[in-house]
């Protein structure tokens, strides 16, 4: 009994989507349609890329190339950038997890070389960002996280549309992850020797085997945008790896594994169910990325992705929320729970600092990064396309919201958003003996005040840069075929990039500045 319970503890989402696998089959019992459900292009691919990955950890291919770039720092800040770049450009290609895995814990071992004073100042704030430029970074690529590689190979995309598509929204966060970084070495400036920060007695690899597994790596990249067959790419990493270095293959999280091909089971089960899948199908038109950032929040991102793909065919509206939804809680995405182990163990005097920065940063991230979108979305829409009546009415509109006080936004949500959020707080935890239920004052309603609060400059002041755009450019560039959502896209947003970029600072610094408006809607939490 005491093995069982401690298996729930430490594998609560295996747990969690075995337990509606096994419901679920009581509703649809078992039958020769349940191998129908098992995705196994995804299966064969993600274990691929977690034993190349597991493999590379293990002969310290990445701490090697760590050291390599640290042995260029000279100052905290640059320390910091390569120590979050890292996460950030890492978790691209070795996925979240990996990234989390083997640079926090290497941050631990670099910063414990600094000054006492550097290090209490750096350690907490670095750890945060590393866990967003994590989770952040790795929405720009297929195989940035187990998410990204179901989606991408759900909805048929080329991978150069899949980047395209994440590429705005991981621009703006590398923007803040260095604004932020700025802010926190200006408290914390130090020049810096390498010799403290590089040993000379760090352990190498087997070249060999390391270069074995960049080969695999690879070929499993070639896998992913579908120019071999997976189970080429799966068996050669099998057979490779079982006689090279079979250790490895104990390293692979296979309760990962397990999850997926249980919720694969549930998801097409719920398919079966005539009225559950209307309903579900219903519920979800038109409200995907909300839908998907709201259910990433409390079972995760992964889940939640394999979840809400078997209802709608909107493949890239989940992509994006799902990605967006591993910013909110400490369980929007599992990777961050690898950071707060990590300080627990190593900093336990810190776990409630680390949690109040990691809670506050990301809902800054995400209610920027909901809301920069729909701002400049907006802003064309009122510049280039909108009916003038329409255009006079909600322009001076506009202007007046971006003089509203934060306190205003902030009682605005106490009296109208904060009551609905309750009544569906209701409705989702009904009969729930063990939530505890916040009256609507939660993340969520902090998170949709401050998206809102943003909108009006950043929507404001990208009319105004668009409006600026010379005509003679339009003119040129539809004079020379190009529709008009082409001359959009591709000659004016780019030339009045500078004022767009403007406002998405200006937004930011609303953002991060006005604290008013989230105390009020979190229940000051």
């Amino acid at each position: 009994m005491k093995l069982l319970k401690q298996f729930i503890q430490q594998e609560t989402v295996l747990t969690a989507a075995a337990v509606l696998a096994v419901v679920s089959a009581f509703f649809v019992p078992p039958d020769v349609q349940y191998l129908g459900y098992i995705d196994l292009r995804t299966l064969a691919i993600l274990f691929s890329l977690m034993t190349v990955m597991a493999g590379l950890r293990r002969q310290g291919f990445f701490d090697g190339l760590g050291r390599a770039l640290l042995s260029r720092t000279h100052s905290t800040f640059q320390l910091t950038l390569v120590l979050v770049g890292l996460c950030f450009f890492g978790s691209m290609f070795i996925t979240n997890d990996v990234s989390l895995l083997t640079f926090v814990p290497f941050t631990f071992v670099v910063l414990s070389r600094l000054g006492a004073d550097v290090r209490r100042s750096l350690l907490i704030p670095v750890v945060c960002m590393q866990t967003i430029a994590a989770n952040l970074g790795s929405m720009l690529t297929p195989i940035g996280n187990p998410q990204n590689l179901y989606l991408y190979g759900k909805s048929g995309m080329s991978i150069g549309g899949f980047v395209l598509l994440m590429l705005p929204y991981t621009l703006v966060s590398l923007l803040l992850l260095l604004a932020w970084a700025a802010m926190v070495c200006r408290k914390a400036s130090a020049a810096l020797s390498v010799d403290e920060l590089v040993s000379s007695s760090a352990s190498q690899g087997d070249q060999k085997i390391i270069l074995l597994y960049l080969v695999l790596f690879a070929v499993c990249l070639l896998s992913v945008i579908r120019v071999l067959p997976y189970g080429i790419a799966f068996a050669a990493v099998l057979v490779c790896v079982l006689f090279a270095d079979p250790h490895t293959l104990r390293a692979v999280d296979y309760s990962l594994l397990l999850t997926f091909v249980a919720f694969f089971i549930f998801i097409g089960n719920l398919g079966r169910i005539p009225a559950f899948s209307g309903w579900l199908q219903e519920f979800l038109a038109g409200r995907e990325v909300l839908v998907a950032v709201l259910a990433s929040q409390v079972t995760s991102n992964v889940p939640a992705a394999l979840l809400l793909s078997g209802f709608t065919a909107e493949t890239q509206a989940l992509i994006i929320g799902t990605n967006l939804g591993g910013l909110g809680t400490l369980i929007a995405s599992m990777a961050s729970l690898i950071s707060y182990r990590q300080i627990a163990r190593e900093l336990p005097q810190g776990k409630k600092q680390y949690f109040g920065l990691f809670t506050l940063s990301n809902l800054i991230f995400l209610a920027i990064l909901l809301g920069v979108p729909i701002g400049v979305l907006t802003a064309v829409f009122l510049a280039e396309t909108a009916p003038k009546p329409l255009s006079k009415i909600v322009r001076p509109a506009i202007e007046l919201l971006a003089g509203i006080p934060s306190v205003i936004y902030g009682l605005l949500g106490i009296l109208l958003l904060c009551p609905a959020m309750y009544k569906l707080e209701q409705k989702i935890f009904a009969g729930s003996a063990t939530h505890q239920f916040t009256g609507g004052a939660n993340l969520i309603s902090a998170v949709l005040v401050l998206a809102i609060m943003i909108l009006p400059t950043v929507i404001n002041i990208s009319e105004s840069a668009l409006r600026s755009v010379p005509a003679s450019l339009k003119a040129a560039s539809l004079g020379l075929g190009a529709s008009k959502i082409q001359t959009i896209f591709r000659v004016t947003i780019p030339a009045a990039k500078s004022g767009i970029a403007t406002a998405i600072v200006l937004g930011v610094g609303r953002a991060i500045g006005e604290a008013m408006a989230i105390s009020l809607v979190s229940g000051s939490s």
